[in-house]
């Protein structure tokens, strides 16, 4: 079978190992990442089975999808619940939709569309562990209210930059001086901060596995079922308040033995089940079962 994977940039060097692995299952594997009339040229060039679109909201419109006479996927990491309206949408064109929550599993197939559950996983990078300068950090937009995700993470870092003199942030929209081009700060940083999906279902962020990926230890906002993947103490650190954000935070600020422990743990946890190339062999059986 033939797969044409589409994304916004060129990720053919990141996911070398993802498609590698569907190529020793048997599947022809190309990549496209260009502007709309290109991606039909390019469709018509390679005429896949499958077409794969890869977290790719608002770059092509319906009408494109529908000419793509194949069977199509679609993965996205970003996800809300309930569904954003955009996925809704696109529900009667995709034969596929890989998504980060398990109740937008539920809610897709509510709409007639199948659905799976399936986080997209870690690129490892090779990275020079530098001096850790920064005791804690988070890095992320900056988005208001839009959700209630939102107003949780701007609310707590807001309150962190302006009560602890060792946090920073970095991302756009929180004002002021602060970076917001900011890109793989963690190899500088001791603590992580993360702040994830709410009453979501077993959902995670790449955020996440950032994080750990990059030899920091993660202080991780509790959700529900994190749990059963992330070990509390071994690999990352929880979080259930403010109060108790704080508290740990100069605990572990404090310990570099124990947090370097959980910081190794964590990055060693990712690398050996959390890559893409982790994540190929699952949508290879979702499309052997249904192809």
């Amino acid at each position: 079978m033939i797969l044409q994977y589409i994304s916004r940039i060129d990720n053919s060097s990141l996911l070398s190992e993802f498609a590698d692995e569907f190529r020793v299952a048997g599947f022809e594997f190309y990549f496209t990442h260009i502007n709309e009339n290109d991606i039909l040229t390019d469709y018509h060039r390679i005429q896949p089975d499958i077409v794969f679109v890869h977290h790719n909201k608002g770059i092509l419109t319906t009408d494109v999808w529908a000419q793509m006479k194949c069977y199509k996927i679609w993965w996205s990491n970003d996800d809300r619940f309930p569904p954003d309206a955009w996925r809704i949408i696109f529900a009667p064109i995709f034969d596929l939709f890989i998504v980060a929550s398990t109740n937008s599993v539920q809610v897709m197939k509510e709409l007639g569309t199948d659905a799976e559950y399936l986080i997209m996983g870690y690129i490892k990078k090779a990275y020079e562990n530098k001096d850790r300068n920064i005791n804690m950090a988070f890095l992320g937009q900056n988005s208001g209210e839009i959700f209630s995700l939102s107003k949780l993470r701007r609310d707590i870092c807001t309150r962190l930059y302006n009560e602890i003199e060792d946090f920073e942030l970095f991302g756009r929209g929180w004002g002021g001086n602060i970076e917001h081009q900011a890109k793989n700060i963690y190899h500088r940083v001791k603590i992580g901060l993360s702040i994830g999906h709410q009453n979501n279902g077993l959902v995670y962020s790449n955020r996440m596995l950032d994080i750990m990926g990059h030899g920091a230890m993660c202080l991780c906002y509790r959700t529900s079922n994190l749990e059963s993947i992330f070990i509390e103490g071994e690999t990352c650190v929880y979080f259930d308040n403010y109060d108790e954000l704080v508290e740990k935070y100069y605990y572990y600020i404090e310990n570099d033995a124990e947090r370097e422990r959980i910081a190794l743990n964590g990055r060693e946890f990712v690398e050996n089940n959390l890559t893409w190339k982790h994540k190929a062999e699952p949508i290879i059986k979702m499309l052997k079962d249904r192809l």
